[in-house]
Formats: C-alpha cells, structure tokens, sequence
C-alpha cells in the first residue's frame, strides 16, 4: 500500500488537533468551573459522544497510518514493532510528567487510594481527572507490540469481528459490576480498556478504507438521497435525546455507559463518521482542518500541559490552598523532566504524525 500524501497527514493532524481543542474545554469546565453549569453539555456536546470516542479512534487511525507510511520504505517488522514500543515509551513519559505536575499544581497525591478497596462506595476512579485517558492508550498499545506478528497480517474484516467480540464481552461484564451495588470492585481506570480497544480497531480499519479503493465505493453510497436523509438524521436524534430531557437517562445507563462504552454511544459514533464522511464528499475538511494541524502535530505534549495547567488554575477559581506542599524532591524531578521534554521537542520536530 502506497504512502498516504501529505495533505492527507495534514488533515487527520487537523482533526486530532480539533478533538484536542474540544477535549480542552470539557476538561476546563469540569476542572476549572466545575460550578458554571456547561459539564453536562460539553460532557457529551454530540450527543452520547465525548472526545474520548475521538481521541480513542483517532489514536488508532494514526497507528495506521504510520505503519502504511513504513511499508513504503526499506523496513521490517522489528523496525515497526520497535516503532510502536517507542510510542508506548513516549505515553509513559507524559503519564509520568502529568502526574508529578498534578502532585506538584496541587500538593496532593493523584492517586485515589480508596478506588483499591472494594467494600468502599466512592465511585472515583484511582487517577484524577485528565490523568486517566493515557494508561488507556498505553495498555491497547501494549497488546498490539505483544501480539504484533499475529496483528499485522489480520484481515481488517476479521480483526472487526475480534475486536467487536472482546468489547460486547467488556462492556457486558463491566455494566453489570457498575449498575448491581452488591459488587464492589476496584477502579483502576475511568475507561474499560477492553472496550476502548473498538474504537481503535475502527479508526484502524477506517484508514484502511480511506486509504484503499474501497473509499470510492463508500462515498457513492453514501450519495444516496435516502442515506444522505440517515446520516444527518441519525446524529439529530441522538443529540436530542441527550440533552432535550425526552428520554430518561437513568433508564438506560448501561447503553449509554462512557466508561464501558455502551451500544447507544458506539452507534452515535458511527452516525457521526458517516455524517462526517457524506459532508467530506462535497466540502473540502482539510481546509477547515488547517487552524489546528499544529495543534495535531503536537497534540500529546498540548494535552499533557494543559492539564496540568487547569489543576495550577483550581488554585485560583475554586480559591483553594494546597493541602500539602509538594516534596521539594518532586519539585525538582518536575522542574528537571520538564527541562528535558522542552529540549526533546525543540530539538525533535515532528515530522510525521504521532499516535496520541
């Protein structure tokens, strides 16, 4: 398969860069004005949709994309597994600074030690907020470097049936612990990573199509008067249904789930990608996208200081004192990886899309 153009890279960094703008501003809702009334509209502004969904499916469009680019050179499968641990190394990096930066902003531990007993009733999860998302990158990658030989060769159709099989088996059993109060069991991570792993395998196979001649065949079809009249349909009702109060929410909490992922969400989503997917067929994205290819081009170290940014800012909105002073040792180690992130990224332009 050919190396996708540029214009193309340009495009998904825009999009990547506009998921992180979006994901920003819910995250400074919740953890800067937690009191302003927008959390439960920017929560979920596209229905049963947040920018998790986003970042999860993009995250694995980019994983593609990057092995497309490789098969166009002299490599090896070593050379591209070593690529992908090297991603992995690069996410534990920025886990590792955003949580010595919250201890740091807050002088408080990130970790929510009651979330490892499980006759406690606090429903929090062990990482704060904004701090939770990244360990759920680094474990699906993770799979992916262990079973790369087995991965690589898979069919985009089987490895759809695979991956739909493990998230109908984690969302299942994940609703069900959540919703019976007679089971009480740690939460380690906001995000079931058993679940989250669909929405890369559909970026995944998403880039294949876009980047194959079946992309031609998907846009004629959704040319259709009748599919056209769906798509735009679809997403509509979802975004009703969620915010004017017609539906009773609580009702349907397990199809709805963000932390698992529910059937509702994941069929929003596909609402959304086809909408999107019937505009790009008469509209040019990518120059809508331009403004915040920048953005996508550093899109992981963007996310990781703007969160720890908005805990600096809780200081100051919610007229809070640290409740303890960070450990001059943290202090230093924060100062001295900050200094040496700064200098990587002065010195290591990206040249390629990365993986967030």
């Amino acid at each position: 398969m050919s190396s996708p153009p540029s214009h193309r890279l340009a495009a998904l960094d825009g999009a990547r860069g506009l998921a992180l703008l979006l994901m920003t501003i819910n995250h400074f809702f919740i953890l800067v004005l937690p009191h302003s009334g927008l959390i439960a509209f920017s929560g979920d502004a596209l229905g049963f949709v947040s920018m998790a969904e986003v970042f999860f499916f993009l995250g694995g469009f980019s994983t593609f994309v990057a092995y497309s680019s490789l098969k166009a050179q002299p490599t090896t499968p070593a050379s591209r597994r070593t690529m992908l641990w090297n991603r992995i190394r690069i996410l534990c990096l920025a886990e590792a600074w955003m949580i010595l930066g919250y201890a740091v902003m807050t002088g408080t531990s990130p970790f929510n030690l009651a979330a490892l007993h499980p006759n406690k009733t606090a429903s929090k999860c062990l990482l704060a907020v904004g701090l939770d998302i990244l360990p759920v990158h680094i474990l699906i990658l993770s799979v992916v470097a262990l079973f790369f030989h087995k991965l690589r060769n898979l069919e985009v159709r089987r490895l759809l049936f695979i991956s739909v099989s493990v998230w109908a088996c984690g969302w299942s059993i994940g609703s069900v612990v959540r919703l019976d109060p007679s089971l009480r069991t740690p939460e380690l991570l906001f995000f079931n990573p058993f679940a989250a792993q669909l929405l890369y395998a559909l970026g995944y196979s998403a880039a294949f199509w876009i980047l194959s001649q079946e992309r031609r065949d998907i846009r004629e079809q959704l040319k259709s008067f009748w599919v056209t009249g769906a798509v735009v349909l679809i997403p509509t009702v979802f975004f009703a249904l969620r915010h004017s109060g017609l539906l009773d929410l609580s009702s349907i909490l397990a199809l709805t789930s963000r932390q698992d992922f529910g059937p509702l969400r994941i069929l929003n989503f596909l609402a959304i990608l086809a909408l999107l997917a019937r505009i790009s067929s008469t509209v040019n994205l990518e120059r809508i996208l331009i403004p915040f290819t920048f953005m996508g081009r550093r899109c992981l170290s963007l996310f990781a200081a703007t969160t720890v940014a908005m805990y600096a800012l809780q200081q100051v909105t919610l007229h809070r004192e640290k409740e303890l002073h960070a450990s001059p040792i943290l202090t230093i180690m924060f100062a001295t990886l900050t200094i040496g992130l700064l200098a990587h990224f002065i010195f290591n332009r990206p040249h390629s899309v990365r993986s967030s």
